[in-house]
């Protein structure tokens, strides 16, 4: 599923690239590193939506959160 929503993203599919890694993010009890980076990626869906009806303001928003959960994750893996 996650590479199936890879691969739906990339083709512009947001809403079903959502419904892929939303099933992930339950699987996964919505808890710890891999539910925020799945949240993330479910984020960006919603700003590739936000950007097909021309609503700059949500994709700003959508992407802003994208970024502060994938700076969580970076932060939980801790240094390299």
């Amino acid at each position: 599923d996650y590479l199936r929503g890879i691969d739906l993203f990339n083709a512009g599919y947001y809403w079903e690239a959502h419904e892929a890694w939303e099933g992930l993010w339950t699987v996964c009890g919505r808890t710890g590193p891999i539910a925020v980076f799945l949240q993330a990626l479910i984020a960006l869906t919603a700003a590739g939506l936000k950007l097909r009806v021309g609503n700059a303001f949500g994709v700003t928003a959508h992407a802003r959160r994208a970024d502060w959960l994938l700076e969580d994750v970076i932060r939980e893996a801790g240094p390299h």
